[in-house]
């Protein structure tokens, strides 16, 4: 996306990373090696959501090239007619990195259709909540921008095509257009329902007044827990390790993976219950380990396939 829509010099505005933002975008990364200036789209915190109003301001006042939405760290749908309208005016591309929502929203769920509402291309993981292989698909519906995706990727981004992935990621579109709408449905539904539990067992989950959130992350308050606790996060999510639970160090929790052995809200709570027994109860992680391991057991089928 970058390489292809832009030249050397060019600007590119997008979030920063410590407003969730992917690194990938900083300028000592990718940009650096294409030689593009980057600048950061105003982001509210509070609300978790990007301040439009500022964002329509610096638009018209810097005329990047392109800006580019979506997040590592993403809750909340965005409002991309607001965006594209000021992209518009300028003449930017609008690009949409869905690398982590990609398959929340082939099934409908979370920002439903992005090229529909003016974005100029999507890019997105297949291994993320888009249950393939890993890998990446690149969507757009202007013929001019797949024609410069198409000659950049031919033996200079990539090289040799991987049959046996090529045949996982059709299976995995298969499976996204039988089963991705009761799929991302579950999975959001799940996100939510663990926030209010998680919540009600005294770990502090962001933005509970809007719901905790529409995908599939949590964020949990890393300085409450802290204080809380008088534990390191890194150290809490050692000993959840311990215990058979992995949590992103970060403070992201996702119900991706759980959704897709089967677990519904009912196992929200029991999810829940299992990381207050070992965060705020401070139970012994092994012994929370082996009623991990029967609960697990219960869940060994794939599902949505």
């Amino acid at each position: 996306m970058l390489a292809s829509l832009c030249k050397r010099g060019d600007r590119i505005l997008c979030i920063s990373e410590e407003d969730g933002g992917y690194s990938g975008y900083l300028p000592d990364y990718t940009p650096r090696y294409l030689g593009l200036r980057v600048d950061y789209l105003p982001f509210d915190r509070n609300s978790f959501d990007l301040n439009y109003n500022e964002c329509e301001k610096k638009i018209l006042k810097f005329k990047p090239k392109l800006v580019v939405l979506g997040a590592s760290y993403i809750l909340f749908p965005y409002n991309i007619k607001v965006i594209k309208s000021a992209c518009s005016r300028v003449g930017a591309y609008l690009g949409y990195d869905a690398s982590h929502v990609l398959g929340l929203i082939a099934g409908g769920e979370f920002q439903p259709d992005p090229l529909r509402e003016g974005v100029d291309i999507l890019i997105g993981s297949t291994h993320k909540t888009f249950f393939g292989p890993q890998g990446g698909l690149i969507l757009t519906n202007d013929y001019e921008i797949a024609d410069k995706i198409s000659k950049n990727l031919d033996l200079k981004f990539l090289d040799n095509p991987h049959p046996n992935r090529i045949a996982a990621l059709a299976q995995a579109l298969w499976e996204i257009l039988k089963f991705g709408r009761e799929y991302a449905r579950q999975v959001v539904v799940n996100a939510q329902s663990l926030g209010k539990y998680l919540e009600e067992e005294g770990i502090p989950v962001k933005y509970r007044e809007r719901g905790y959130t529409k995908s599939h992350q949590l964020l949990i308050d890393k300085d409450q827990i802290e204080k809380k606790t008088q534990m390191d996060y890194l150290k809490l999510t050692q000993v959840l390790e311990a215990a058979n639970i992995i949590v992103d160090e970060s403070g992201r929790i996702g119900t991706q993976e759980i959704t897709r052995l089967g677990m519904r809200k009912a196992e929200m709570r029991v999810v829940a219950e299992f990381i207050s027994e070992v965060v705020i109860k401070r139970a012994s992680p092994a012994k929370v380990r082996e009623k991990v391991v029967v609960f697990r057991k219960r869940f060994s089928e794939v599902k949505y396939c």
